[in-house]
């Protein structure tokens, strides 16, 4: 909390940054629990919540919920609002086939680093959800918080 003071101090002073911030009704999503009910594993220790995501993966390490919901929130680029009611850490492993995901060459270099990519014909993201977590996304509109700069100049030389 001292580091984001001092920093918004520094903004204000050196930028004449002024902002506000404003609520907006967004398309989003709320995340719930499907027909048949849950299918999340227990997290297996008590460390700090870790996330990890790439093209067709998202996995967590004792994380909430809420946490995933944030998750998802990054890969769909809209909000995503835990009504789950599940409670606890879980870890969570899902697989999904990106929206017009295309497999890369086979000689592409890049290859060499990574995982092995998706299944072109595999879930989306919204099937591989209730298939394999037992989770589905709704979509419906909800505040979102937007900063909104009014003012900012260059700084002058030190």
């Amino acid at each position: 909390d001292q580091q984001r003071q001092m920093f918004r101090i520094l903004l204000v002073e050196r930028f004449k940054l002024r902002i506000r911030q404003i609520t907006k009704e967004v398309p989003g999503f709320e995340l719930v629990v499907a027909k048949n009910g849950p299918k999340l594993h227990a997290a297996t220790h008590d460390e700090p919540s870790r996330r990890r995501f790439g093209k067709g993966r998202l996995g967590m390490e004792n994380g909430t919920m809420e946490d995933f919901a944030r998750l998802l929130a990054g890969v769909l680029g809209r909000p995503v609002v835990d009504r789950t009611g599940v409670k606890g850490g879980y870890d969570v492993s899902l697989l999904y086939t990106p929206e017009g995901y295309q497999p890369p060459a086979a000689d592409d270099p890049r290859n060499a680093h990574e995982p092995p990519p998706p299944d072109p014909n595999g879930p989306s993201l919204f099937i591989a959800l209730q298939e394999q977590l037992g989770l589905k996304l709704e979509s419906r509109k909800g505040a979102a918080e937007f900063l909104v700069i009014d003012h900012a100049e260059k700084p002058a030389e030190n």
